[in-house]
């Protein structure tokens, strides 16, 4: 996983592991919530939607998306990790994978920025630096 030319690859799944785990903590964790933020959340509760048999609430959606996050971030920090340590993953499979997984975090950042919303921003923007360095910088050569 770690080994020689996958290093950054590696560390940019790890980072993607700590972007979820901080994402879930930072958004169900313990904090004060404003008045404005409490009659916001009683309003979305209280808004349903009507789609066949199913009755959402605003206040589901939102925290169902939400989680997609965590959700996303961890699972594909994952899956980076297991293709990172297989040998079977040529390395020139792995930088095609890496070029995705720039893409992805690039349009992450893109709705960061356009929603105004700085932690994931920035969580986004360091991701891809260790991403980007591990497609752009030179491999070692193999002996």
């Amino acid at each position: 996983m770690f080994r020689s030319g996958r290093r950054l690859f590696s560390t940019a799944a790890l980072l993607m592991l700590i972007t979820a785990g901080l994402h879930t903590f930072g958004f169900f964790g313990p904090r004060q919530h404003s008045q404005e933020e409490v009659a916001a959340y009683s309003a979305m509760e209280n808004l349903t939607l009507h789609k066949g048999d199913a009755h959402p609430s605003f206040g589901d959606v939102y925290f169902s998306l939400a989680m997609a996050m965590s959700v996303t971030f961890m699972a594909i920090g994952v899956l980076n990790l297991v293709l990172a340590s297989s040998n079977e993953v040529s390395d020139n499979l792995l930088k095609r994978i890496g070029w995705v997984n720039f893409l992805w975090v690039t349009a992450f950042c893109i709705e960061s920025f356009h929603y105004q919303v700085p932690p994931p921003l920035i969580s986004g923007i360091v991701i891809d630096v260790f991403i980007l360095a591990g497609l752009l910088l030179p491999s070692p050569k193999s002996s």
